[in-house]
């Protein structure tokens, strides 16, 4: 598996992946003409096993995880202030 955010589109090219394995692209880029990219070259989709969308790919889950923190961290100031 290669989780990257490196933050330069293309970066990742086929040459760098291999069969079976799974890239998580959590880079995201925005090319001259306002498209969005992520950080592997789309060719690396058909080397690697599976590759993140860039849109789409990982922003859910990251926003899923920080609502949970948030209301962790709410949480901990109304428990201390409203013992049970």
């Amino acid at each position: 598996m290669l989780m990257e955010l490196i933050t330069r589109k293309h970066v990742i090219s086929k040459e760098m992946v291999h069969d079976g394995l799974t890239v998580i692209d959590a880079g995201i880029n925005e090319t001259a003409d306002g498209k969005i990219v992520g950080d592997a070259a789309a060719d690396t989709n058909g080397t690697a096993y599976a590759v993140s969308p860039i849109p789409g790919g990982v922003g859910t889950p990251t926003t899923a995880i920080l609502y949970e923190n948030v209301i962790k961290a709410i949480s901990i100031p109304y428990k201390e202030a409203c013992p049970r």
